[in-house]
Order: structure tokens, then C-alpha cells, then sequence
């Protein structure tokens, strides 16, 4: 999976997530779309998550705004990762985000693309039962054409 951001980070931060500069692509406005879907999706869901403003222990949660993730939104947070579907279609690609919990406001979330082959598990996209079964019914249409060439 390439890392997709919408600024390249420092050397760093690179070398801190195990990844190289190779693994990551830069596309500010894409980025940007995730991050303003992610804002939309974690602000309905911690209203969801939160019972008119209360945790279920009874604790007030003062900013229902889904900003910076404070550490008593550790259970919303792993809930709403847990609710997202594993991948979202954008643009012909593949992407999958989850949230940064040491993100920054302008960095929130870690968005990553995938392949095709990554996502169904097959070659180009096209799962290997399906190929198995079309190369099987061509077998037997060409088997079934050339017995009805003999007769």
C-alpha cells in the first residue's frame, strides 16, 4: 500500500513509520478529501457514540466538534475504526484511512491507496475463481464445437 499526504514529511517521520520516501505519494486535494470525510463521519458518529453529550459512565464530553482526539475519546475513536468499511472508492483507486491518534489537526488521519490486487486478493482486480470458471466454460464450448464439427 503507498501512504498518500498531502505534504511529504521530514526524514524523521519517515524513518519512524518504517517506510521510505518511495511509499508515499503526495496529493494535497485527494488528501484533503479524506480529511473532510473523516471530519463528517467521526462528528456523526461521536454524536451517535456519546448520548446527548454523555459517555455511558456519565462523564460530560464537553467538544463534540471531532477535532484533536483527547485520550477519553480512546473508545470512540477504536469503535469508529472498527465501524469504517475496509476500503472506500474514490477516482478509479482504492483507499483505506484510519485515525492518526498522534495526528496533528492538519494531519488527522493516515490515508493509504491500494491495488486492485490488493483489495479482491486476485490478479488485475479479477478474482481467480471467476477466471478459473471462464477459462472452464470456454473448455467447453470448444469441447462442444468440435463434437458438433464430427457429427
Amino acid at each position: 500500500m503507498m501512504r498518500v499526504v498531502d505534504t511529504l514529511p521530514g526524514k524523521a517521520e519517515i524513518v519512524e513509520s518504517g517506510l521510505t520516501e518511495r511509499d508515499f505519494t503526495v496529493a494535497r486535494e485527494l488528501y484533503r478529501h479524506f480529511v473532510g470525510q473523516y471530519r463528517r463521519e467521526f462528528t456523526d458518529f461521536k454524536r451517535n457514540f456519546y448520548e446527548k453529550g454523555r459517555m455511558t459512565d456519565g462523564s460530560a464530553d464537553p467538544d463534540r466538534t471531532g477535532g484533536i482526539i483527547k485520550a477519553s475519546d480512546e473508545a470512540c475513536v477504536e469503535a469508529f475504526n472498527r465501524s469504517r468499511p475496509p476500503f472506500s472508492y474514490h477516482r478509479g483507486s482504492f483507499y483505506r484511512y484510519r485515525i492518526d491518534r498522534s495526528g496533528t489537526n492538519d494531519r488527522p488521519i493516515l490515508l493509504q491507496r491500494a491495488e486492485r490486487s490488493e483489495v479482491s486478493g486476485s490478479v488485475a482486480g479479477i478474482p481467480v475463481s471467476s477466471r478459473h470458471r471462464e477459462l472452464l466454460i470456454r473448455f467447453c464450448l470448444w469441447v462442444k464445437r468440435k463434437l458438433q464439427e464430427r457429427e
